[in-house]
């Protein structure tokens, strides 16, 4: 049941992003294309991803509001990826794989996330050709940003490396749901508070703004 299950306050980045779901109600999300060129192993892929999966909790998050709750927790998973490979255009023209990732791209796009109980992580792999595939990878915008992306990419390269050469990655990454705790915990200290109380009894009315020397050249080359 779902008030059994162990969950974690949400960063106060997610707190903002979620009110700003529930007030435009539409679900924001962030994706990639990744061009892989060489002789892929789809089988060995699909093994390195669900290795990344298991080694970032925040693959496999979802997020419950309980009773009385207005904003939700964190709940870690052990769901699988939600994947998809069954795009073969090796037989189509450039302009054919073209105009099917644009669309393709643009569905991913779209798509909404169970939340609750479905996989945050979306996967659809494109065949071009025999030595060439596009990854479109998709995830909430509460699980990752652009700069997540980036470090995924990376994370899926090194252990899809990692399992061609039957190795391990040995490091231990940093959760976000803990990472999400210190940033609370940081917000409610004391020093915060006195913090904010200091600049609340600040004037800044005698404040004027300054034109900096170079204020028109920038705008001019904008």
């Amino acid at each position: 049941m779902i008030d059994e299950m162990q969950g974690f306050r949400l960063s106060p980045q997610q707190k903002h992003l979620w009110h700003l779901q529930e007030s435009d109600n539409f679900p924001y999300s962030s994706q990639c294309a990744v061009l892989i060129e060489g002789n892929l192993d789809i089988d060995t892929l699909r093994v390195a991803l669900e290795l990344v999966v298991s080694r970032h909790e925040i693959l496999r998050t979802n997020f419950h509001c309980l009773p009385g709750m207005t904003i939700p927790l964190q709940v870690i998973r052990n769901n699988g990826i939600a994947w998809d490979e069954n795009h073969n255009l090796r037989d189509c023209t450039r302009q054919e794989q073209e105009e099917f990732l644009s669309a393709l791209f643009d569905q991913v796009n779209k798509q909404s996330f169970d939340l609750v109980e479905g996989s945050p992580l979306h996967l659809s792999l494109v065949t071009l050709s025999l030595f060439k595939y596009a990854l479109l990878i998709s995830l909430p915008a509460l699980c990752a940003d652009a700069a997540t992306l980036k470090i995924l990419v990376q994370e899926i390269s090194q252990s899809y490396a990692a399992c061609l050469q039957g190795k391990e990655l040995d490091d231990e990454p940093l959760q976000y749901a803990d990472l999400a705790e210190w940033q609370n915990e940081l917000l409610e200290g004391a020093d915060t508070e006195a913090g904010r109380d200091y600049w609340r009894k600040q004037d800044f009315s005698a404040l004027t703004k300054l034109k900096l020397p170079f204020e028109k050249q920038s705008t001019e080359q904008l």
